[in-house]
Parts: structure tokens; sequence; C-alpha cells
């Protein structure tokens, strides 16, 4: 399962990142926005993992985690002009990628 992420953000105090709100267990009490706890998430413990691939059929399986994997790629240098003229490097907004790989066991 890879995860791609527009942008990673620091939670603190358990607020939302997107709108400010109390966070109350996996999801925002105001926006709805959920969140995925992963810090518990150890390679030696089995859990059950349950998602729809297609919307419509839920599977639930046990899983060990075998790894995670942070990465992020930077994106293009480009050149530009500031409000003067000036030529400038433009960096766009780099992309993080979360790889998190685990094996279903009976």
């Amino acid at each position: 399962m890879t995860l791609r992420l527009s942008k990673v953000v620091k939670m603190s105090n358990f607020n939302c990142p997107n709108c400010g709100a109390p966070i109350s267990g996996d999801r925002c009490e105001y926006c709805g926005t959920q969140f995925i706890d992963c810090t518990t998430l150890r390679p030696d413990k089995a859990f059950y993992l349950k998602y729809s691939p297609d919307g419509k059929k839920t599977i639930v399986a046990k899983v060990i985690l075998e790894s995670a994997r942070h990465e992020i790629e930077h994106g293009d240098i480009d050149w530009g002009r500031d409000i003067d003229g000036r030529m400038m490097r433009i960096f766009s907004s780099p992309e993080h990628f979360i790889t998190v790989k685990y094996r279903v066991v009976n």
C-alpha cells in the first residue's frame, strides 16, 4: 500500500490540520477528516486490516507489518522573475510518499 500525501503536517495538540477543530478518535469532530494512526504498528505484532478496494466489498485480513518507508521526491527547479523583474529560481513543492508493506498471515 502506498499513500501519496499532498503535504505533511505536524499534529500539534491533537487538532485537525485541515480545520483546527479537536480530533475525536480517528475523525475530526468538525470536518470529518479521517486520520490513520500508524504509530502503534509493530513488525512483531499482527493486526487486522480492513479495507474496501472497490467500494463495494470489504476485506478483513490479519497482517504483519514488514516495512514502512517515507520518501520525499523534490520537484523540478524552474526559472522565473520576481516582482522587480530579477531572475530567480522557483522550486515546486516536494511530494511525500509513505510506503507500507505488510504480509497476510493465517
